[in-house]
């Protein structure tokens, strides 16, 4: 059964200040490698439509093991896809990596809100582990 969560995070910056930060090819990547410790990271933008973007980075980070720890003596090939429209200040997502691609989905959106003058930033995202037995437990380690 898959896992849901949520967060909000509030910013003292405009919604277009926030969006030109998330639609960054260079702040991807140093998100990539800051903070979920990819070893490499490489962001590339197409414009599918009027004011629509997709970012996709591809990364090489470290593996886990079903422990959730990492494992340096293996590197996965990972990959999040964001299809980002610009006029409504949201996207949606996709992380993938190679070698779970058949059993490990995780999904969801980040929209950028009006909060005064400020704005917030949600993101709601879905886990999906099929692993007998094993992918309850790895969908929990995820969201928390």
């Amino acid at each position: 059964m898959a896992k849901t969560y949520r967060f909000k995070d509030r910013f003292e910056a405009s919604r277009e200040r926030i969006q030109e930060i998330l639609v960054d090819p260079r702040c991807r990547e140093d998100e990539a490698t800051q903070v979920a410790r990819a070893i490499e990271a490489k962001c590339d933008v197409t414009e599918p439509g009027p004011g629509l973007k997709r970012l996709t980075v591809r990364q090489k980070e470290y593996g886990r093991g079903l422990d959730g720890k990492k494992d340096t003596s293996k590197i996965e090939d990972v990959t999040l896809v964001v299809d980002w429209d610009c006029a409504a200040f949201e996207g949606r997502w996709k992380w993938s990596m190679a070698s779970q691609a058949d059993r490990v989905r995780v999904e969801g959106s980040t929209r950028i809100v009006a909060d005064g003058n400020a704005c917030s930033v949600l993101e709601e995202g879905r886990v999906d582990v099929k692993v007998p037995m094993l992918g309850s437990m790895i969908e929990g380690k995820v969201v928390s």
